[in-house]
Formats: C-alpha cells, structure tokens, sequence
C-alpha cells in the first residue's frame, strides 16, 4: 500500500526534505550538483551563520510546522 501525499502536505514534505539534506551537508556529505541546501535554506528563510547555526535555527522552524500538523518535533543530535 502506498501513500500520495497532496496539498498543504507536499510543501512539508519539501521542507523536511530540505532539512534532511542540510543534517548531510553539515556532516560533510554533498547532495548533488547545483545549489547546496545551505544555501537555499538561508536565502528562503533569510538565516545566517554557519551551517550548524542555520541548521538549528532551521530545525525550529521545521518543529513549528510539525507540531501545527500534530507531528512530533525531531530533536537535533549531537554530532
């Protein structure tokens, strides 16, 4: 069985997936050609600092949509 997601859902998905590959590009890893994550994240949600700084004040945000949909936060780990 499989789910579609539709509507207001794909915009969070997209942001979660947004955060998921700046958790990556913070350990080092890089997801592709074109634009990082990094960047993209502080140029949207006008962040500033280091990868680790935009990260976290990025996971905030993301925890605030989450707990709008009834979802639970996901906490940072400590790298």
């Amino acid at each position: 069985m499989s789910t579609v997601i539709t509507g207001d859902d794909t915009i969070l998905f997209s942001i979660i997936a947004l955060e998921s590959a700046l958790r990556l590009e913070v350990k080092g890893m890089k997801m592709g050609r074109g634009r990082s994550a990094y960047s993209i994240v502080k140029d949207r949600y006008q962040l500033k600092g280091s990868k680790q700084r935009v990260l976290e004040q990025f996971n905030q945000i993301v925890n605030e949509l989450r707990i709008e949909r009834g979802l639970e936060p996901k906490e940072l780990q400590a790298t």
